[in-house]
């Protein structure tokens, strides 16, 4: 199946479901809602036209208020006042939540986007991608993004009671915490940082946000 048939599969199976942002002949990109996430990949999954069948990874884009830059980045600039389109792209989300799939068996990659703010738990696609455990824990530790129906839900890269979550762009470039080796106590401990010169005191407005 070549890329523009994959398209018009696509649209013809799951018409409410996602808008085809771009598309070419290795890769094609997708937007769905993120409540129909598992159901998209599921039908990519399982069906015989599709059988994209390996995750090859998971991750984030914190936009932090910069709704408009959403179109210009996805090559979206144009779009009809749909309410189809609407519900699928959501604007006003922080958080754009990426997958990359591959089928192997027809040499073609697919990319889902959606949507989601800090508050909203996207379904875990475990079930689906044994691979999915890890990426999911990774965007959990780096962007607080929730996954329900997750079997280990677990920070992955940073260390127990590590606070924040450092690829958003509210995070402090220092860090909340240093990590050093106390010879009186013998271990590692951690402790909160301080900057002594007035100057380096961290300041925790942000110029995303107007």
């Amino acid at each position: 199946m070549n890329s523009t048939n994959l398209v018009n599969y696509l649209e013809k199976s799951l018409p409410q479901t996602l808008f085809v942002s771009e598309h070419d002949s290795n890769t094609t990109t997708i937007f769905v809602p993120h409540q129909d996430l598992h159901n998209v990949a599921f039908f990519l999954n399982k069906n015989s036209n599709l059988q994209y069948k390996v995750l090859t990874d998971v991750t984030a884009v914190d936009w932090l208020g910069r709704d408009t830059d959403k179109f210009r980045s996805n090559k979206i600039e144009s779009f009809t006042d749909d309410q189809r389109l609407s519900r699928i792209l959501q604007f006003s989300s922080r958080f754009c939540l990426i997958y990359n799939f591959l089928s192997c068996h027809y040499n073609h990659r697919i990319v889902i986007k959606t949507f989601v703010d800090s508050n909203t738990p996207v379904t875990s696609l475990c079930s689906l991608y044994k691979s999915a455990n890890w990426w999911e824990r990774e965007t959990w530790d780096m962007f607080g993004i929730m996954f329900v129906n997750h079997p280990d839900l677990r920070r992955l890269l940073t260390d127990y009671g590590f606070e924040g979550f450092p690829l958003r762009k509210d995070f402090p470039l220092s860090g909340h915490v240093e990590i050093r080796y106390d010879e009186n106590e013998k271990k590692i401990v951690s402790d909160p940082v301080e900057f002594s010169q007035e100057f380096r005191n961290f300041d925790y407005t942000t110029p995303w946000i107007s």
